[in-house]
């Protein structure tokens, strides 16, 4: 995932105007989803009426197949996503994920199987596309809005990390622009592998490092400034922090 420089300029203008920022990660989740969501549509309208003589599984033959999708679009057509894959089996290797997607999807199809059966539950998901029309039943439906579910918690995790990092420097060089610093100050460039942790560094007249940490947090989510002292930052820029942390920091000697 990628922020565009236009995000990144009025993510920055709503941080020094006090405004939130989160209004344009939303967009482009948005954005990215309903996208996804009418292509995913179109594709499950025309799987389903190239299986419509098939008893066999379509949506498993058509969705987890591994010479149409790669790997991570698999494990979100079975319900999952990679990175949970990952963190279950510690490993993203393109078998693993996949047999890991076909297990999940099995368990899934046969639990909405015995839902359907349980509850007499009757439900039919029409899409339309131009003058074609296909109609899913309640088994169908469920696992397509799954799958959109889980793509759009996919997208959401991945866009809100990926904004973080990317306007992680680009705030810091406009406040050190804004507060005249020195360039010599905070020139990224040459950083030695041990200086390459923390999100960015100032120097000193004499060459001294200050680890930065930039936390974008929101308002339930205070703790997040803990990664301050795990990697032994001397600075903190963040648009909300904890009377706890701002205590903690005091204490250590920590600028925020």
């Amino acid at each position: 995932m990628t922020v565009t420089g236009a995000v990144i300029k009025n993510i920055i203008r709503k941080l020094f105007a006090g405004e939130d920022y989160r209004t344009e990660v939303l967009a482009l989740i948005n954005a990215k989803f309903l996208q996804y969501a009418v292509d995913f549509f179109k594709r499950v309208a025309w799987a389903k009426l190239d299986n419509k003589s098939v008893t066999v599984d379509w949506y498993k033959k058509e969705f987890l197949n591994s010479d149409s999708f790669r790997p991570e679009e698999i494990a979100i057509h079975s319900g999952l996503n990679k990175k949970t894959i990952t963190n279950a089996y510690n490993s993203a290797k393109k078998q693993i994920v996949l047999e890991a997607s076909l297990e999940h999807y099995d368990t899934l199809y046969n639990a909405i199987n015995s839902l359907t059966e349980q509850d007499d539950l009757d439900v039919t998901l029409t899409i339309k596309f131009r003058d074609v029309s296909v109609d899913l039943n309640v088994n169908e439906s469920l696992i397509v809005i799954n799958t959109l579910a889980v793509k759009r918690s996919a997208l959401r995790g991945a866009f809100w990390s990926t904004s973080g990092k990317q306007v992680e420097k680009p705030l810091m060089v406009t406040l050190c622009a804004l507060f005249q610093v020195p360039k010599k100050c905070f020139d990224q460039k040459n950083l030695p592998e041990s200086e390459r942790e923390s999100d960015f560094y100032l120097f000193d007249e004499t060459g001294k490092d200050y680890p930065c940490e930039v936390k974008l947090m929101g308002k339930g989510n205070p703790e997040s400034a803990d990664a301050v002292f795990a990697r032994g930052s001397r600075v903190l820029v963040a648009n909300k922090l904890s009377d706890t942390n701002k205590q903690q920091m005091d204490k250590d000697g920590i600028t925020g």
